[in-house]
């Protein structure tokens, strides 16, 4: 299996340490380590839909710290509607939220998140992972083009995002739906930002065909129902050893779904929880996403994979769809593409 990149793609104790604004000193987090564990577990909701890697950061940060996690694993929008429902009727479970910063900017809007202070692994973030009073990078899950290397020769494989308007592939490209919140919608309104309304238009003359199974997708890529998929995820590829595929890495960059952490406000384990999320900063946490195709968000990791991991880790970064986006990339889709 292999990658194409096109250049330049490449208690009361609890409640003191809660209130402190900063951990300068090692004394401060070590005062907070205690407290954390003192709590002994931490709960957090998330949308990692049983990911191998994530149980696998868990699992380690329980070994290490002696400290308990609870995970209610659900859909973005069933997460949403349990962090809404609890900051409504006052009853505080979550610890920590893991949305995207789209969700997040909007979860701070309406107060749902308290303030994390400063964390030590917080200095170790890469440029342009910037960290925020309410939540923090976790990691990047990137996109790119799926194509089946059956049916597209070597020569005709797409370099860029422009090479999906090539009449060749009319009729012939899956993308997931671009007209409701996901995966379609997170590619297309970075494109759309980037080159204009008029790819957009250009785009839907080329007869896509949608579909809102994300998984299923690349299988039907893989098995030649189709040439070629708009909206890979770089994870999910690299679930694809041994099938006909190759992921494309467009010259312009790939859009992106920056996934954040955070502390909810009222958390009841708010220690073990900001211990969580240091943790999740580490060097040990951010490689084994590093290892599944995630954009690690701290310095350190990409010089330390292999060719093939390098490439998507290191991958150019071009636009994500913040919550300012939604409503816009929601009216030109349906526009261009036809009502749902």
């Amino acid at each position: 299996m292999r990658i194409n990149v096109s250049l330049p793609a490449l208690t009361a104790a609890s409640t003191l340490v809660f209130a402190l604004p900063v951990f300068a000193q090692a004394s401060d987090w070590d005062a907070i380590v205690a407290a954390a564990q003192e709590e002994g577990e931490v709960v957090v909701y998330h949308s990692q839909l049983g990911a191998r890697y994530f149980t696998d950061v868990v699992a380690s940060f329980e070994e290490e710290y002696g400290i308990d996690v609870r995970l209610l694993d659900g859909r973005a929008t069933e997460i949403i509607e349990r962090v809404r429902s609890e900051a409504g009727s006052d009853r505080r479970i979550g610890d920590i939220v893991m949305p995207s910063t789209a969700t997040a900017e909007n979860f701070t809007e309406a107060g749902y998140l308290g303030s994390i202070g400063t964390l030590p692994n917080v200095a170790n973030l890469r440029d342009g992972m910037e960290p925020h009073d309410t939540y923090l990078p976790a990691f990047r899950q990137a996109y790119g083009i799926l194509v089946n290397t059956n049916m597209v020769a070597e020569d005709e494989m797409p370099t860029s995002w422009e090479d999906l308007l090539d009449p060749r592939w009319q009729g012939q490209i899956l993308s997931n739906e671009v007209r409701t919140l996901g995966t379609g919608m997170a590619v297309l309104g970075p494109l759309w930002a980037h080159f204009g309304d008029s790819y957009v238009e250009r785009l839907a003359g080329q007869d896509l065909t949608f579909s809102r199974d994300i998984r299923l997708e690349e299988r039907r890529v893989a098995m030649g129902e189709f040439p070629i998929l708009m909206t890979e995820m770089f994870a999910f590829y690299h679930e694809l050893d041994g099938l006909p595929v190759t992921l494309v890495l467009p010259e312009e960059g790939s859009p992106y779904t920056p996934i954040d952490m955070a502390l909810l406000d009222g958390a009841p384990h708010p220690n073990a929880a900001r211990v969580f999320m240091n943790y999740f900063l580490s060097t040990e946490a951010q490689t084994v996403y590093a290892e599944v195709g995630m954009v690690p968000v701290v310095d350190g990791i990409i010089e330390t994979l292999s060719e093939e991991f390098a490439a998507t880790a290191g991958v150019r970064l071009i636009g994500y769809l913040g919550a300012a986006d939604r409503a816009p990339t929601a009216e030109i889709t349906e526009r261009v593409f036809g009502p749902l």
